[in-house]
């Protein structure tokens, strides 16, 4: 790559192993010898064997990655200049989810000592690093009212918030008495509705999407539901997070 090219589009080059260095900041993975030497796999458990399930996962990365375009300023550099500054503010949100978005953007820039790097490069990067983590798209609440190519308004994480209230917002927990009922006053709802069955009968059709938020997400114009499609994905992060209780318990 050219230095012209590396200095508009610093993420454009993925290679894999970029993507395991993504996955160890996103999950913790714990290689065997043979993985953290760039040498065989020689681990029965070692995460780097569900690698393959991943290539979704890694496709949508590359999408992202390639996608950042910073904001050139005379002497002034951008808010990402490599997939490890990216993996720096990952790891910053995972550490500390309880700090406002604000807070975070101000210690991880302020700590670079280097030339000012604008304010709306630096809402970008922390985007990114929300896409990444989540798979959510998202902006903050100055950068609001764009439309992203399929017409769908990204989440606002405003500048107060944390990301966990962030996540909360998007997420928020509802009870469905008809599909929580465990006493049989409703009827088995989960066990009836099937995908054949609202091909068949609803004459529903189904496609992926890589934006959580719109799991299940009808169009009613098309009849076109939308289907959260990286569930390798969701599995890491269940691993993760189990591995996480165990050590702290």
């Amino acid at each position: 790559m050219d230095v012209t090219n590396s200095t508009a589009y610093p993420l454009a080059e993925v290679p894999d192993a970029v993507f395991q260095r993504l996955c160890e900041t996103l999950w913790d993975w714990n290689l065997c010898s043979g993985c953290s030497t760039s040498q065989a796999c020689v681990g029965e458990n070692c995460p780097r064997r569900r690698r393959a399930r991943l290539e979704p996962f890694y496709q949508y990365y590359k999408e992202v990655a390639e996608s950042y375009v910073p904001e050139i300023v005379p002497d002034a550099l951008p808010a990402i200049r490599s997939h490890q500054d990216l993996f720096n503010i990952i790891r910053l949100l995972k550490e500390n989810p309880t700090v406002s978005r604000i807070q975070l953007t101000k210690e991880y820039f302020s700590s670079r000592n280097e030339n000012e790097t604008p304010l709306s490069d630096q809402h970008r990067a922390f985007n990114i690093a929300l896409r990444v983590i989540a798979m959510i798209n998202c902006t903050v609440e100055t950068q609001a009212g764009g439309l992203l190519e399929s017409g769908v308004e990204p989440s606002i994480w405003r500048s107060n918030q944390t990301l966990l209230e962030f996540i909360s917002e998007t997420f928020p927990m509802r009870d469905h008495p008809s599909l929580n009922d465990e006493d049989g006053t409703f009827p088995d709802i989960k066990s009836e509705v099937t995908a054949g069955k609202l091909k068949k009968i609803a004459g529903l059709k189904f496609q992926g999407t890589s934006d959580l938020r719109n799991h299940l997400k009808l169009d009613q114009k098309t009849g076109t539901v939308e289907i959260y499609h990286h569930t390798s994905v969701l599995k890491e992060h269940l691993m993760a997070s189990k591995e996480l209780s165990c050590k702290l318990t």
